[in-house]
């Protein structure tokens, strides 16, 4: 399947619910990605991808069953952290 260029993506991110579109783009959510990327020590590229694929994730673009392999491939990181991860985005962005 072809990535959705940006347009395609923001024309979805605009039909999402006015919460999730403030979610998506919360201080609080990007507080959480800057969390995360320090502890597992991730540079600011890899912080980057893993702030996009986070977001793909939230825009239904990415199956959360593909979220550690896309975390995995984008990062280039060891799956040992990878797996570690999700649990803890998993319960800060999507049990409030």
């Amino acid at each position: 399947m072809q990535p959705l260029t940006p347009e395609q993506l923001f024309a979805k991110y605009e039909k999402m619910p006015k919460d999730l579109q403030n979610a998506i783009l919360s201080a609080e959510t990007s507080g959480v990605i800057d969390a995360i990327a320090k502890k597992y020590g991730l540079n600011i590229e890899q912080t980057g991808n893993l702030a996009d694929e986070i977001g793909l994730l939230m825009l239904g673009e990415t199956h959360p069953s593909d979220f550690i392999n896309n975390l995995n491939r984008r990062l280039g990181a060891d799956p040992e952290t990878t797996k570690k991860s999700p649990k803890k985005l998993t319960s800060k962005f999507f049990q409030k």
